[in-house]
């Protein structure tokens, strides 16, 4: 009776472990994710946004433009916008396998401009990669959503 009970607490163990391990995962890409948004649309710390972005990215935003990764990077970091009242919702994570997750969200700010308050709310879809152990952003697409 008691190697059953023994058998029945590790199963359980193990159970709660892989289910832990299944969130976190999607936690891990979520941060990132805020970070990416955060730092892009916030401190534009040039390193932080370097470790997120994978070697072979493709960022598409609203307008219809299309950036490598050396041109994002560049424009992230030196970008003279200011942005405030930054909120992200609706989130959702889909795992294509284990190594690559599709994210989808809405985000809302306040893009200040030569002094011009520009509302905007975009539509994101992001895909995450992780390489060398690490989610890395691979690709990148913005739809402007009507007010």
């Amino acid at each position: 009776m008691k190697r059953n009970i023994n058998i029945f607490i590790l199963l359980v163990t193990l159970f709660i472990s892989a289910s832990s391990f299944a969130q976190s995962k999607e936690e891990q890409v979520l941060e990132n994710v805020k970070l990416l948004n955060n730092t892009i649309f916030g401190s534009k710390d040039s390193a932080v946004i370097d470790g997120l972005l994978a070697k072979t990215l493709t960022y598409g935003h609203s307008g219809g433009s299309i950036e490598n990764r050396e041109t994002a990077l560049k424009n992230a970091s030196k970008n003279g916008n200011v942005y405030s009242k930054l909120e992200a919702r609706d989130f959702s994570v889909d795992f294509a396998d284990k190594n690559v997750a599709v994210v989808r969200f809405v985000t809302s700010f306040i893009q200040t401009t030569k002094g011009n308050d520009i509302p905007l709310t975009l539509h994101m879809l992001q895909v995450w990669k992780k390489e060398s152990g690490k989610w890395k952003l691979t690709a990148r697409q913005a739809v402007k959503l009507v007010h």
